[in-house]
């Protein structure tokens, strides 16, 4: 409470995020700007398309919000490899063996290496349950990658029409939507071109102009 008293604006990296901040602090609500996280230009844009092989299924995250047993559960019987970036738990693990899940798990990785799964995926997995902000599909966006994303607020505010949205709880959802990437070129084709315009809302240097402005605006 005493910080926001205190200063004379709060930023916040979504209108998600906002919105949560004001139930506890609804005094200082009129202080609060939204100012979105930008992605970053390690990731580059490759053109990348899944017509033959083993495709690779990228999934972000093994906390319980990043909803991987699901994913597990729902890639079951696909022609795929799970690539899972995050340090799986026991139980995962023997998730994936009875689900006889071919899989992959990196995790500590330095940034370079998280651009390179970027680069050799084909689909990227992020049915998360709760967000903040989303980075992950704005880094799928930015490498040419269509992404599986959960239906929740903060992923809409974040990917636009750039993601394919999937009710996050629904493990039969979540089946229909990868095996839907991974059969349909146009859907995908479509996805990626919607991503390479949605990035450029969070471009650094438009992140670091809206940052410029209010610090201007505090000096007036």
């Amino acid at each position: 409470y005493l910080p926001a008293l205190i200063v004379k604006k709060i930023t916040v990296i979504s209108d998600f995020t906002r919105k949560e901040l004001e139930h506890v602090i609804p005094f200082a609500k009129n202080k609060i700007t939204v100012i979105h996280n930008p992605f970053s230009p390690s990731i580059q844009y490759s053109a990348r398309d899944t017509t033959s092989g083993l495709p690779i299924i990228l999934h972000l995250g093994t906390k319980e919000n990043k909803n991987l047993e699901r994913v597990a559960q729902a890639a079951s019987g696909l022609r795929c490899k799970l690539v899972v970036l995050g340090k799986m738990t026991e139980k995962q693990r023997l998730l994936m063996e009875e689900y006889k899940i071919c899989y992959e798990d990196y995790y500590d990785l330095p940034y370079s290496k998280v651009a390179k799964l970027y680069k050799e995926c084909d689909i990227v997995s992020f049915p998360s349950l709760y967000e903040g902000f989303g980075m992950p599909v704005l880094e799928a966006n930015a490498a040419g990658r269509p992404v599986l994303a959960g239906d929740i607020a903060v992923l809409h505010e974040v990917a636009g029409e750039a993601a394919y949205f999937v009710n996050p709880t629904d493990v039969d959802a979540i089946r229909n939507g990868l095996t839907e990437l991974l059969s349909n070129r146009d859907l995908r084709a479509n996805l990626v071109a919607k991503g390479k315009e949605n990035v450029k809302r969070f471009l650094p240097e438009t992140i670091a102009e809206k940052y410029n402005q209010l610090y201007e605006s505090l000096l007036k």
